[in-house]
């Protein structure tokens, strides 16, 4: 983050040169990345990525059974 970014406030505008950039955020319900063409290094395997914050325990563990949360895989 940049120096003269406050530490204790909430940052919305994320600072980065890694291999993804933020596609859709939606806070405390999913974050989709997608795959930068700019990145300086290896493209990575995966053209996208989406994080799934879910609360309860119980929750996250019918995603897993019901096969709507896995491990890597490709997105489409």
């Amino acid at each position: 983050m940049p120096t003269t970014t406050n530490p204790g406030a909430r940052v919305r505008e994320p600072v980065g040169t890694g291999p993804y950039r933020i596609d859709e955020w939606s806070q405390g319900r999913f974050l989709r990345l997608k795959r930068y063409p700019g990145y300086w290094g290896k493209a990575p395997e995966y053209a996208a990525a989406k994080y799934v914050w879910r609360a309860e325990g119980s929750v996250r563990a019918a995603m897993v059974t019901n096969g709507e949360a896995r491990g890597p895989r490709p997105l489409s």
